[in-house]
């Protein structure tokens, strides 16, 4: 499952050589202009483990179209790099 991580409270914290090494596994990937923000493609047991060490889930960011709803920035992945897009959602009319 495509999941965002904050990273800014674990990178404030200590870690020990058995908790580094629960990260062996998971490709974190950087999203464009937000430097504190990773996507990592994790199972469920995975993050829930990593919730446990200490990071953050950022949830007001969809990973696809089908989980986005009312939220209004999504991700997306275009020339080898994560970016953020953001939705704007309005009505047009054509009544004055």
């Amino acid at each position: 499952m495509l999941t965002v991580f904050d990273l800014r409270r674990w990178w404030k914290s200590d870690h020990d050589k058995e908790q580094l090494e629960a990260f062996n596994d998971i490709k974190f990937e950087p999203i464009k202009g937000h430097p504190n923000l990773f996507v990592a493609d994790v199972s469920k047991e995975e993050m829930v483990l990593l919730i446990l060490l200490g990071l953050d889930i950022e949830q007001t960011i969809a990973t696809d179209f089908a989980t986005m709803g009312l939220r209004a920035r999504i991700l997306h992945k275009s020339n080898n790099e994560y970016i953020i897009i953001e939705i704007h959602h309005g009505i047009l009319s054509d009544k004055p």
